[in-house]
C-alpha cells in the first residue's frame, strides 16, 4: 500500500503552495495493495472534483479520471510511477514545491511531477472557440460587404447587410479584448 498526501503545507507528499484554493492538508490518495486507488478528501473548504463532478469522503480513482483541487489539476498517477520522490521525504533545501518559480528553476534537486494550475490559455475547448470565431466573423464581415455592394437597392437587403457588418465588427472587437485577457493579462501572473 502507497499513500500520498497533497496540500498547501510542507510536510505533504506533493506540495501545492501556489493555489490558495488548495487546503493545508488537502486529501490523500491510497493505492491499495490489489492495486486500485482511493482518494480521501480530509474535508477541504473548497472540495475536491473527480471528472468535474465534487466528492467528499473516500472514492475510488480509476486511472483516466481528472482530479482537480482549488484551481489545480493533479498528474494523479505520475505519483505512482517509480522515481517519484515524495516532498515530505526529502530535506527542506531539496523540497520542490510546486511554485510557478520551481517549476522553472534549473536549481531544484527534486524532479517531481508538478500540479499545474489549469487556465483558460492551456483549455482545447476555449482555443478552439477563437480560432472558429475568428474564421466565421471575417467571413461574415466579407458577406456582409459583398451583400452591400452587389445588393438591389432594397432597403430591406440593404438593412440585413449593415446588421451583419455591425454584428461582425462588434464580434470581432469582444473576440480581441478576450483573447488579449486569456493569453496576455493571465499570464502575467
Amino acid at each position: 500500500m502507497k499513500v500520498i498526501t497533497v496540500g498547501r503545507l510542507k510536510g505533504n507528499d506533493v506540495v501545492i503552495d501556489n493555489d490558495d484554493r488548495v487546503s493545508r492538508h488537502h486529501l490523500q490518495i491510497v493505492q491499495m495493495d490489489d492495486g486500485t486507488f482511493h482518494l480521501i478528501d480530509f474535508g477541504s473548504t473548497n472540495g475536491t472534483y473527480i471528472n468535474g463532478n465534487r466528492v467528499q469522503g473516500e472514492v475510488v480513482l480509476d486511472e483516466g479520471d481528472f482530479v482537480r483541487i482549488g484551481d489545480t489539476m493533479l498528474p494523479w498517477t505520475t505519483y505512482f510511477e517509480p522515481g517519484f520522490v515524495s516532498q515530505a521525504q526529502v530535506g527542506v533545501e531539496e523540497t520542490a514545491s510546486v511554485t510557478k518559480d520551481s517549476k522553472d528553476s534549473k536549481d531544484s534537486k527534486v524532479e517531481s511531477p508538478v500540479a499545474e494550475s489549469q487556465s483558460s490559455a492551456s483549455n482545447p475547448f476555449a482555443i478552439l472557440g477563437f480560432i472558429f470565431a475568428f474564421i466565421l466573423s471575417p467571413l461574415g464581415l466579407v458577406f456582409s460587404i459583398l451583400g452591400l455592394l452587389k445588393g438591389k437597392k432594397n432597403g430591406k437587403l440593404k438593412g440585413l447587410a449593415v446588421a451583419g457588418l455591425i454584428i461582425s465588427i462588434v464580434a470581432l472587437t469582444v473576440l480581441t479584448i478576450v483573447v488579449y485577457i486569456v493569453y496576455f493579462a493571465a499570464s502575467m501572473y
